[in-house]
């Protein structure tokens, strides 16, 4: 039984990648590329204080990988449902100009944002995991999900990482699409 299971996790691990080589043209053209932040440059826990603060836990390899893509003329930003002050910062100190947080609709969010940038859908990726990221599919021209993805977003998703959620999603992304 156990070789069933290793062949069936090899043979998805093979399909992943092959969908991402089939997929080289659209990731070559990525001139924006949008997160969300709970649950994909998070591990999507909250902590509260005492004062009902709410901060997040951010995986540093990320920083690297965001500042790569910004080396390399691609717009990295985050649309994300969620409040805090914590998402704000961690933009500010990567340097990201276009951080909505508290958003209701992604879809509109993401298309004023590509109207301010001038930038298409075809230019345009999106990774998330959860059902409220589904809104923005036809408007970009890749959806990616973090490998804990939920099942309806896994199942709608043009590509899927090898990593989960706030395991170092934008680095694994930006080896991908700078090399």
């Amino acid at each position: 039984m156990n070789r069933f299971f290793d062949k069936f996790f090899k043979r998805s691990e093979l399909l992943m990648e092959i969908k991402w080589i089939l997929n080289s043209r659209k990731i070559a053209k990525i001139k924006l590329l949008v997160f969300d932040i709970d649950g994909v440059l998070t591990n999507g826990k909250l902590f509260i204080n005492e004062n009902g603060d709410i901060s997040r836990e951010f995986n540093v390899r990320d920083g690297l990988g965001i500042k790569l893509l910004q080396e390399n003329n691609i717009i990295v930003a985050f649309i994300s449902g969620g409040e805090g002050e914590s998402t704000l910062k961690r933009a500010k100190m990567l340097g990201i100009s276009n951080c909505l947080i508290n958003i209701k609709n992604k879809q509109i969010a993401l298309r004023e944002l590509q109207n301010k940038l001038n930038i298409s859908p075809s230019n345009t990726a999106f990774v998330g995991d959860d059902i409220n990221d589904l809104v923005v599919k036809e408007d970009v021209s890749l959806l990616i999900g973090t490998k804990d993805s939920c099942p309806q977003f896994s199942l709608k998703a043009d590509l899927l990482l090898k990593n989960c959620g706030g395991m170092g999603i934008a680095r694994e992304i930006s080896d991908r699409i700078l090399i």
